[in-house]
């Protein structure tokens, strides 16, 4: 598996995982690499079209339960 540096986590690359170079976006993908580690339920919020569904796809790719079906 292809390896990507995101404010200094080394965090698998997987499809849909959402590159930037803006603070913002590396602030997010640090905060998504913390939160993958937990067995937290998450809630994704925002409007259409701000990458909501593909967060929640890394989120799940990353965590302890990505080799069972991701809930809708």
């Amino acid at each position: 598996m292809e390896k990507t540096t995101n404010s200094g986590l080394d965090l698998p690359f997987h499809h849909g995982f959402i590159h930037g170079e803006s603070e913002g976006i590396q602030c997010l993908n640090a905060t998504v690499g913390q939160i993958a580690q937990t067995e937290i339920s998450v809630l994704l919020l925002g409007v259409s079209g701000t990458g909501k569904e593909a967060y929640a796809r890394l989120i799940h790719n990353l965590s302890s339960r990505a080799d069972s079906p991701s809930r809708r």
